[in-house]
C-alpha cells in the first residue's frame, strides 16, 4: 500500500482515523477532503490514496500562472511587489497584521526605488498615522474602481 502524503491544508499526516467519505479521503486532523472524482489530469494517480497525494505544485505547474486543470481557467496569475504597494493593498494588509504585533516589510531601494526584499517582522507599532490611513484608503479605493468589473466576471462565472 502506497504511503500518504501529508495533508496539504493543516500539514498533519492523516492516521488511522483518516476515513473515506463518499469516494473522497477525509484529513482527521482538519477535515480536508480529497479528490471526488477522477479527472484526465489525474492519469496515474488510480485509486483514493492517489488521488490524495496528488499535488499541483510539484514541479508539474508554472510557478506564476496555475490553471485550474478542470476548467481550463487561470486561477493564479503573480503581481509584483510594486503593484502590491501601488495599489494600497501592503497597507491594507499590514494595517491587519498589525492586530498580531507583525507586518510585511518591504525593502526598497532609496536611489531607484526598486524592490530589494520582503519579509514579515515583529513590531511594536499599531497603527498608521492619519496622512497613512487617508492616502491607504485612497489608493485601495481606486484600485477597486479599475478592478471591479472583472471581480464581478469571475464572481458570476
Amino acid at each position: 500500500m502506497r504511503e500518504l502524503k501529508l495533508c496539504p491544508f493543516c500539514g498533519s499526516r492523516p492516521g488511522s482515523l483518516a476515513t473515506e467519505v463518499d469516494g473522497q479521503l477525509m484529513c482527521d486532523t482538519c477535515g480536508a477532503r480529497g479528490p471526488q472524482r477522477k479527472f484526465e489530469w489525474m492519469r496515474g494517480q488510480d485509486g483514493i490514496i492517489g488521488r490524495w497525494n496528488i499535488r499541483f505544485n510539484e514541479g508539474r505547474l508554472n510557478r506564476t500562472e496555475v490553471w485550474c486543470r478542470m476548467t481550463d481557467k487561470q486561477m493564479v496569475t503573480e503581481a509584483t511587489w510594486a503593484e502590491f504597494r501601488e495599489n494600497g493593498l501592503l497597507w491594507w494588509i499590514n494595517r491587519i497584521l498589525l492586530t498580531f504585533g507583525l507586518a510585511i516589510v518591504c525593502e526598497i531601494d532609496e536611489e531607484t526605488g526598486a524592490f530589494i526584499r520582503a519579509y514579515p517582522a515583529r513590531v511594536r507599532f499599531r497603527c498608521f498615522d492619519e496622512v497613512a490611513e487617508s492616502d491607504g484608503f485612497t489608493k485601495v479605493t481606486h484600485y477597486l474602481a479599475s478592478v471591479v468589473d472583472e471581480l464581478e466576471e469571475e464572481v458570476d462565472a
